[in-house]
């Protein structure tokens, strides 16, 4: 597959991150320039309600905005007032931090299990683990491990070593980009800085008043640009001078991003790429398949459901061939749109019926295969005894409609 390219543009009173790929799009970023995520930041909060039956609090995090922690997320909890004893009491004062922003009437829901990503690895409390992506081939991950241990970061039952002057438990995940480096110290530079940072974080927070951020996240496209695959793109273009500023500062940090680019030409970038026409196409019920076929794409308030059809495809004489072909092609596109929708919760894709029970173990095995390159959790349940096979995929951010539902796209 060719490479693509990243687009940072202001469309529409927005900043829009886009990544194009042989004219396809396959992610879009939406920036509320005036109302920066959440996500990520960390909190001294305060337990104001348990609700026992749903088994989760209400934790003040400032400007009393209350957000969601629910009991299966805390974990270890760092309390400030007294010693954890495996419950929470209104009153308490925790360090929290924002897993997802809130989603329409929905509050911000926070985790205890504290996290800072770097570019190629992630630092996180509650576990001692050393965690490698599993994008990455069992060499590159054979080659990793075995680095690490080399370095007396990790051993050889796979945990991470920690720092004799702390206490706090911390787990390492090295991120998919790291085996694009061929200079492994880089690794080595970050995971300091990072435990560094991690570990200032837990000795602050004691000495700190209730609301109070200890730890902001950093500017929302440069964050997010870490989460892509760096094999998906070569270069980053953008037609804004200070966002062009930004990258640049951020590349001297980088061994392994492609080249970045200030698009100055009089013709609007936007139209170059036809952002207007990508952007509608994406908000569409209906998407056709190369085949003549077509998905259609149902978002509902409890879940989406997503529809194979033959449409204008022949089937022939071997009807049940080509529906397994239609299907494999329909796949492929629903991975896609996934991704670019950023379509989450519960998901029911109607496939078109085969006879075969081969057929329909190999095409689950393909749509795992897909789902799995996608940087969001992505889970394909099983094949219901109706046909339809049930896919869960996190909930992170907001769906694509939702966050171009006050721009026009035409």
């Amino acid at each position: 597959m060719s490479k693509g390219k990243i687009l940072y543009i202001r469309y529409k009173k927005k900043l829009l991150g886009l990544l194009i790929q042989s004219g396809r799009l396959l992610s879009v970023d939406v920036y509320e320039e005036d109302s920066a995520s959440l996500v990520g930041n960390i909190y001294v909060g305060k337990v104001q309600r348990i609700i026992s039956n749903i088994q989760a609090a209400f934790v003040e995090i400032g400007d009393k905005q209350l957000a969601f922690l629910p009991f299966s997320e805390v974990k270890n909890p760092l309390l400030l007032n007294r010693t954890y004893d495996g419950s929470l009491r209104g009153g308490d004062e925790i360090v929290v931090q924002v897993a997802r922003d809130g989603l329409k009437s929905k509050q911000p829901a926070l985790t205890t299990n504290l996290s800072i990503a770097g570019n190629y690895l992630v630092i996180s409390g509650g576990n001692s683990r050393l965690g490698i992506s599993t994008k990455l081939s069992e060499e590159k991950r054979k080659e990793l491990i075995l680095f690490f241990t080399e370095n007396g970061l990790c051993s050889a039952k796979k945990e991470c070593v920690q720092k004799e002057t702390e206490k706090v438990r911390y787990g390492m995940v090295v991120r998919t980009n790291a085996g694009n480096l061929t200079d492994l110290k880089v690794l080595l530079e970050e995971w300091e800085e990072l435990s560094e940072q991690f570990f200032r974080i837990c000795r602050e927070a004691s000495y700190r008043t209730c609301f109070t951020c200890l730890h902001k996240r950093g500017t929302p496209f440069i964050e997010d640009l870490k989460n892509y695959n760096t094999e998906e793109y070569d270069e980053i273009v953008t037609d804004c001078r200070d966002i062009y500023q930004a990258l640049i500062q951020e590349g001297e940090k980088l061994s392994d991003r492609p080249s970045v680019r200030l698009y100055e030409d009089d013709y609007p970038l936007a139209k170059l790429y036809s952002v207007g026409t990508l952007l509608q196409t994406a908000l569409e019920n209906r998407v056709w398949l190369r085949s003549g076929a077509y998905l259609v794409i149902e978002p509902t308030e409890a879940l989406t459901a997503i529809d194979v059809n033959t449409g204008k495809y022949e089937a022939g004489r071997n009807s049940e061939d080509t529906f397994f072909r239609i299907n494999k092609e329909a796949a492929e596109e629903i991975a896609r749109q996934l991704r670019l929708r950023n379509l989450s919760g519960m998901i029911l894709v109607d496939f078109i019926n085969m006879e075969k029970e081969e057929h329909n173990k190999e095409l689950l095995n393909y749509l795992r295969l897909l789902t799995a390159k996608d940087s969001i959790h992505t889970d394909i349940v099983d094949m219901t005894p109706l046909g339809l096979v049930e896919i869960t995929r996190k909930r992170v951010n907001k769906p694509l409609r939702a966050l171009l539902s006050n721009v026009k796209t035409e």
